[in-house]
């Protein structure tokens, strides 16, 4: 495509994801599931940036309503329904400390659920205020040990019931813990370590208290009506009999699921997260490079034809246009050239910084309309009127070209000033204006140029013109007239022999 297309700019971008394995090489600690760098510190801070971030994910938000907190409230909501409607049925109570302990979990749960759904809305106070009590890393973890508390607290209020309500109890723990799973707000590790210290009361509880003796000889008595006492119940738990053991595997089974699921998930979350975060880091190297591109290919050619070169599908650019301005302005800088100091690299020096404060005049508002071409040794050569998007008139950018070669000549002396023992370089310019084409040539190390009758004579204007003189013709001395500038400017110099021209009238410009 064009120099600098976008289309390629995109293909690159689509490249990306099968030239960069980002999910073998995420660096992820195999035992905490932390990022090994400071990525770790920028993972943690990306719920609340995300808030302000200019870049968002339109479904973050509700995604992670839906998928953490509903599922959460829902089992919360009915196993709270399933204790008191089996209480109801079976005639039993279930004591002050259950209700105690469920009127403080619906306060808390009430909360988390209506900072979620301010936050979801996007109302205005979620934004500045809920949104960093909720998206940060701690505060995330804190709501995530609430709803996750907050059924298991129901569960230990529970277990002192009646023990008729047993059943219960052990189905509705199966579903608490294995809902630790289901739940990606809180890190592996953490949601790991609160589970084992949930879990293991109850262990002990069930292989050690008598309290659950009575339960199973209870529960066994109603299916078969015979009498079960607690020391046979008791004998079931005893070293030599497997159902002790058995309660324990289930549990840690229950921690293996738990662990497997939640490596497996934060695993996928942590590798996306590194993967957006190397793709933005490409897009953007990508963009600066671009920029780069862009801004090399501005120093050798004007902006206009690198924009045209973005817009179109050709590698090939020429433009014919009327009326355009030249001057070359030549500086005697190899005058003193030597290659015995430096082997000639401190000319060359100060030749770059000579052409250098050339170029800086091009950034002033009066030269807008002036282009610079090319250099040519220590010979500068500019022209005006080459832009189609300036419709000033060519008069008038004719004036502002002349007014950028007696700039050069004031910069020439005060560079000369600048440098200790000496005196002036010696120089002299030449103008003329009239018909060029423009171009690119080349497929590599592209050249944008002029040619055309008009360059040629501007150029002989300069060789034939006298030592800090800037010397015109007499076409070019009548358009400046006409942008009104003073006749006293011009001096008649005499008729010059122009090879391919003959002999032109000549004018000196008096400055």
């Amino acid at each position: 495509q064009g120099i600098g297309h976008e289309g390629q700019l995109i293909q690159l971008l689509h490249d990306i994801p099968h030239n960069i394995n980002v999910f073998r090489d995420t660096p992820i600690n195999p035992i905490t599931l932390w990022f090994n760098s400071k990525l770790e510190t920028q993972y943690r801070r990306f719920f609340a940036e995300k808030l302000h971030d200019e870049v968002t994910y339109p479904t973050l938000k509700c995604t992670a309503f839906i998928y953490d907190i509903l599922p959460t409230i829902m089992l919360y909501i009915l196993i709270a329904f399933c204790y008191v409607m089996a209480s109801c049925l079976l005639s039993e109570s279930l004591g002050p400390l259950f209700y105690i302990v469920l009127v403080l979990s619906v306060i808390m749960v009430t909360l988390v659920l209506i900072a979620n759904l301010l936050f979801l809305i996007g109302h205005p106070i979620s934004r500045d205020v809920i949104g960093q009590y909720i998206c940060g890393w701690i505060p995330c973890h804190i709501s995530g040990v609430i709803m996750l508390i907050s059924p298991a607290a129901l569960l230990f209020a529970f277990a002192n019931c009646s023990p008729q309500l047993a059943p219960y109890f052990c189905y509705t723990s199966i579903a608490i813990w294995l809902h630790f799973a289901n739940y990606p707000r809180l890190s592996t590790l953490f949601k790991l370590l609160l589970l084992v210290t949930l879990t293991i009361p109850i262990i002990f509880g069930v292989t050690l208290k008598d309290a659950f003796c009575d339960t199973i000889r209870v529960s066994h008595s109603n299916k078969t009506g015979g009498n079960f006492t607690v020391e046979a119940a008791q004998s079931l738990f005893s070293g030599a009999h497997p159902i002790k053991f058995e309660i324990i595997i289930q549990y840690v089974l229950i921690w293996i699921c738990v662990w497997l699921i939640s490596v497996d998930f934060e695993i996928m979350i942590r590798a996306n997260f590194h993967a957006d975060i190397m793709e933005r880091k490409h897009k953007e190297d990508m963009l600066t490079m671009n920029e780069k591109t862009q801004q090399h290919l501005s120093n050798i050619m004007p902006n206009y034809v690198v924009q045209y070169f973005n817009e179109s599908n050709t590698r090939m650019y020429s433009c014919s246009r009327q009326n355009v301005g030249i001057i070359f302005f030549f500086v005697d800088f190899w005058a003193n050239y030597s290659e015995d100091y430096k082997s000639g690299a401190e000319y060359i020096r100060l030749l770059n910084e000579l052409v250098s404060d050339f170029d800086a005049l091009l950034d002033e508002e009066q030269y807008r309309h002036v282009e610079k071409i090319k250099t040519i040794s220590s010979t500068y050569m500019a022209a005006s009127n080459l832009n189609p998007a300036h419709y000033t008139d060519w008069k008038l950018q004719l004036a502002s070209l002349m007014s950028f070669m007696l700039d050069l000549k004031k910069k020439l002396i005060e560079f000369c000033q600048d440098i200790p023992g000496q005196s002036t370089y010696i120089s002299k310019g030449g103008i003329n204006h009239g018909p060029v084409t423009a171009g690119v040539i080349g497929s590599s190390k592209l050249h944008f140029d002029i040619w055309g009758d008009a360059v040629n004579v501007a150029s002989r204007m300069f060789t034939t013109g006298d030592s800090n003189m800037l010397q015109l013709t007499e076409k070019t001395k009548d358009a400046l007239l006409e942008a009104e500038w003073s006749h006293d400017k011009f001096v008649y110099r005499k008729k010059v022999f122009v090879k391919g021209k003959g002999d032109m009238d000549t004018y000196y410009f008096s400055h």
